[in-house]
């Protein structure tokens, strides 16, 4: 009778454990989502600054650095 008591107390215990990293896990996500919106418009504003650059200058520099900017976003879409 005693073994079937300490089961119970383990079984709620894991189920506080496991709702706890759910609980966790669920605030992670948002806030990776958070920041990964803030990225996106970092990006965004970014490219629209390298276009109007780009768009005033001769500069080659401007597309050298919109190239690596392309490479970096296509390596983060295919991690």
């Amino acid at each position: 009778m005693n073994t079937l008591v300490n089961l119970g107390e383990r079984i709620i215990q894991l189920e506080k454990e496991r709702d706890t990293l759910i609980n966790d896990i669920t605030g992670i996500r948002k806030e990776r989502d958070k920041l990964q919106r803030k990225l996106d418009e970092v990006v965004e504003l970014f490219n629209t600054h390298l276009a109007y650059k780009k768009a005033w200058s001769d500069n080659p520099y401007y597309d050298k650095l919109q190239n690596e900017l392309n490479k970096i976003l296509e390596d983060a879409k295919n991690d």
